[in-house]
């Protein structure tokens, strides 16, 4: 993953990098871009050629990974002022979340429903629609069944 953050000028269609390129390749080193971007001051873009407030956008390489965004408001969002952020990948969150992800795509992929899924492992239907929404943790036992279901494959490799 290769990060620029671009401002474009709503007035003037000015286009340009803020700050990149950040080459991300283990969750660490996004931390690592957080901190680098916080030092140099974050989001605050003005545009060069009419002094208006720009427009600000993440990208990764040339595709946009998010909407433009008010340059103030991306601050007050994802600065440092803004308190608790969405997590991090590497966190065991965002990991609970990309399970959940894994686990409804899958079952999509094989057109069962979350109450088909819900009645094959022998679980509540609210606790599958929890599961895919990332919202709670599951023990090894439900993992496996879950797992086995849907013809997954569960593979625990060294961190490196």
């Amino acid at each position: 993953m290769i990060l620029f953050l671009k401002s474009k000028c709503p007035h003037c269609k000015t286009v340009r990098v803020l700050w990149g390129p950040f080459t991300i390749d283990n969750p660490a080193d996004l931390d690592a871009a957080e901190t680098l971007i916080d030092i140099k001051g974050g989001a605050k873009a003005i545009c060069p050629v009419c002094s208006r407030v720009e427009m600000v956008a993440l990208f990764d390489g040339d595709a946009q990974t998010e909407d433009w965004m008010d340059a103030d408001e991306y601050e007050k969002t994802f600065g440092k002022e803004s308190g608790e952020l969405p997590p991090k990948p590497g966190e065991l969150i965002y990991k609970r979340i990309q399970m959940g992800k894994v686990i409804a795509d899958r079952r999509e992929e094989l057109g069962l429903s979350q109450a088909l899924l819900a009645n094959k492992t022998g679980l509540n239907t609210n606790t599958i629609i929890r599961l895919e929404e990332g919202k709670f943790w599951i023990n090894t036992k439900t993992l496996f069944i879950i797992c086995n279901t849907l013809k997954l494959k569960l593979t625990l490799k060294k961190d490196e």
